[in-house]
């Protein structure tokens, strides 16, 4: 998986892609919030090319199976959450990707997942996540 420079807003937008991807399926809803109003200040073509990265990366690196809803393993997940330290680009984005994972009014437990395991690595929670049931769709 590649790098990014910590707390870069090609860092925040890849995680922010991540969660909207993690139910395996990123709606046109999704994308247009995703690409029409980008908070960590990337622009259209600079957004465009980091999913397209994060995809390539998670398909060469990491062989998860996008077809089907998945978890993302710890392993890939953590690298990314570590190149975000200061605490408000930690909230900036947590915020962004609620907002975009909702952009088509479903958040789905993988992608609440994505963001509760976020906030329990960064230390954002006083007890562990507790992980229910994946819901029948």
């Amino acid at each position: 998986m590649r790098s990014y420079p910590t707390d870069s807003p090609q860092a925040i937008t890849r995680l922010v892609a991540l969660t909207a991807m993690a139910d395996g399926n990123l709606s046109l809803e999704e994308i247009l919030a995703l690409e029409t109003d980008n908070a960590a200040g990337l622009s259209l073509d600079e957004t465009r090319t980091v999913v397209q990265d994060l995809c390539q990366d998670l398909l060469k690196d990491t062989g998860l199976d996008w077809r089907q809803v998945c978890t993302v393993p710890p392993e890939v997940l953590y690298p990314l959450l570590n190149e975000l330290r200061a605490p408000q680009q930690r909230l900036l984005a947590l915020q962004e990707a609620l907002r975009v994972a909702q952009a088509d009014r479903d958040l789905h437990d993988a992608e609440s997942r994505i963001l509760l395991d976020a906030m329990q690595h960064w230390g954002m929670l006083d007890e562990p996540p507790r992980h229910k049931a994946t819901r029948a769709d």
